[in-house]
């Protein structure tokens, strides 16, 4: 039964469509059904095509192909984002020089604000400092041999005189001569100016501060403790067979520092001296350090034996201070 199906099908088509390649030798091409008529349109218009662009420039079709091909999406393209960058340009532009005006001056404005206050702190100590110290127009002339049993504030005299078991306080005064101070008597000196020397023999105590000045020598003999800081001295500065305490901390001694025969302790701390540093026969210890020494460093007899660190010496160190 199949192969009888099989046999009608192949027996109607051969009747509906017959043998399509004798009908083609026979018959020739066949234009009348709808395939061919459109075949045959495109023919033509082939035709005229090539008619056309054989009778124009090879350069000219070329050129207005290049501009209507791609000249509407590149218009297209261009027109719209053409307004959305002008737009969003000139924004930005207009804001930020108007926004780094604004904090320009702010930001001035603020430092200067904390620059004078920062100056102003370290000065005000600076006039409170030279506050003792009083003019040379100004000052009290006291005269001769002056004896001071009390305090002096900015005066000004020849000699001065520290009598026996009296206390004398000087504040930026000055004399023109030599200080005195007799047997138990306590002197003390703070921004003081001494054109001669200091001369205490048996006193209890003798101070001498900051700002003070001595343009001859410091002599200390047999007396008790003794105290230098801070203090220029153009002479030497000597100091033997006392018994009390002693300390000399950052003064500048442009001749000798002499500390001989004391039963107190001694402390030479931060000092300059362009002279030699003289350290002998004391019995309470003797501490040196840090200091700066021109001259010789010269340690001898003393017990216990000086101790010392930091130390600086231009000229030579010799026996008990060898090799600082």
């Amino acid at each position: 039964m199949k192969d009888a199906i099989i046999k009608r099908y192949a027996s109607t088509n051969r009747q509906r469509w017959g043998n399509s390649s004798q009908d083609a030798r026979r018959s020739g091409p066949d234009y009348s059904g709808f395939h061919g008529r459109t075949r045959w349109l495109l023919m033509i218009v082939l035709a005229m095509m090539i008619l056309a662009l054989t009778a124009c420039e090879p350069g000219a079709v070329w050129e207005v192909d290049e501009l209507l091909t791609p000249a509407p999406p590149e218009a297209s393209e261009a027109t719209v984002p053409t307004p959305t960058v002008a737009s969003e340009a000139p924004a930005p532009t207009a804001v930020e020089p108007s926004e780094p005006g604004a904090p320009t001056p702010t930001a001035i404005s603020e430092p200067s604000t904390p620059t004078p206050t920062a100056m102003r702190e370290p000065l005000t100590p600076t006039p409170a400092e030279t506050k003792p110290v009083t003019p040379e127009g100004t000052r009290r002339h006291l005269g001769d041999d002056y004896r001071c049993t009390g305090t002096l504030d900015g005066a000004m005299v020849d000699n001065l005189i520290v009598p026996r078991n009296a206390t004398c306080t000087l504040n930026g005064t000055r004399v023109e001569g030599n200080i005195s101070v007799y047997e138990n008597a306590t002197l003390y000196a703070y921004g003081m100016r001494v054109d001669g020397n200091i001369q205490a023999e048996y006193a209890a105590q003798v101070e001498l501060h900051a700002g003070s000045y001595v343009g001859g020598n410091v002599e200390f003999d047999e007396g008790g403790a003794l105290i230098v800081s801070s203090v220029t001295i153009d002479g030497n500065l000597e100091a033997e067979e006392n018994w009390g305490e002693q300390s000399y901390a950052g003064n500048t001694i442009r001749g000798d520092l002499e500390v001989e025969k004391n039963k107190g302790q001694v402390a030479i701390h931060n000092n300059t001296i362009y002279g030699d540093l003289e350290v002998e026969e004391n019995k309470g210890g003797v501490e040196i350090h840090n200091n700066i020494i021109h001259g010789d460093l010269e340690c001898e007899d003393n017990y216990p034996p000086p101790t010392g660190s930091g130390n600086t010496v231009y000229g030579d160190s010799e026996d008990q201070c060898k090799g600082w």
